[in-house]
């Protein structure tokens, strides 16, 4: 299940990085566990809120998103906003977080193409083999909550991939100090006073820090991405 949990997040990068630059404090809250287990069960998607499959619903760079995609990251953001205790009766708004969640994939995908990122046929075939040997029943309860093929999860799982690649590869970590990492761990230890020795728990932190300030870095060269981008929304 986490490997199956980690690719849901990925899949979210774009409502997660536009909550970083966002003031509002609801949207830096982290998700509550029991919320976030029934939330498959509580979101509904009803009929006037998906689009036609063939629909184009965004040209990014002349490259056009159809409906199929739209509606798949429609139920994932709105799922996600859930999760954050965010308002999903206003559709308007969930309907531009798929949008923004839309452009952020294709903007990357553009970028690692263009910088020489790749995954193979072969490689995608083996992350889905890790899946359905790690809890197959997870993936086909996946595939079933959002009424897609293992085909179009493997559309999904080649973002996840590329992404990863072009993290490694494109967005380069910066080395995380101890005193970094003590003021994270004071600031811990000020929410709860049982949290184990900071020496338990430096790598972690270190770890931590370094996948925040590489987050940090994505959110910038995503909106350089979107600046130089042709970029037209269509619903």
């Amino acid at each position: 299940m986490k490997k199956l949990t980690m690719f849901l997040i990925t899949l979210t990068l774009a409502m997660v990085l536009a909550a970083c630059g966002n003031d509002d404090a609801e949207e830096n809250q982290e998700p509550d566990e029991d919320v976030a287990e029934q939330a498959n069960a509580e979101v509904e998607v009803t009929d006037e809120e998906k689009v036609k499959d063939d629909d184009i619903v965004a040209n990014i760079n002349d490259e056009g998103v159809k409906g199929t995609h739209y509606n798949i990251i429609y139920k994932q953001t709105k799922m996600q906003m859930h999760q954050f205790g965010q308002d999903t009766s206003d559709l308007d708004t969930v309907k531009e977080h798929t949008l923004d969640e839309l452009i952020a994939q294709e903007l990357l995908k553009q970028d690692a193409e263009k910088k020489g990122v790749k995954v193979s046929d072969e490689e995608i075939q083996t992350e889905l083999e890790d899946f359905k040997e790690e809890n197959d029943e997870d993936l086909e309860s996946y595939l079933d909550e959002f009424d897609i093929s293992e085909e179009t999860f493997k559309e999904q799982l080649f973002f996840s991939l590329v992404l990863d690649k072009y993290m490694d590869e494109e967005i380069k970590g910066e080395e995380v100090s101890d005193d970094e990492a003590k003021e994270m761990y004071e600031d811990l230890k000020q929410q709860n006073d049982e949290i184990a020795e900071y020496d338990e728990l430096k790598d972690e932190l270190k770890d931590s820090i370094e996948a925040q300030k590489k987050q940090e870095k994505l959110q910038a060269k995503l909106e350089e991405l979107k600046d130089s981008a042709d970029i037209e929304k269509l619903i």
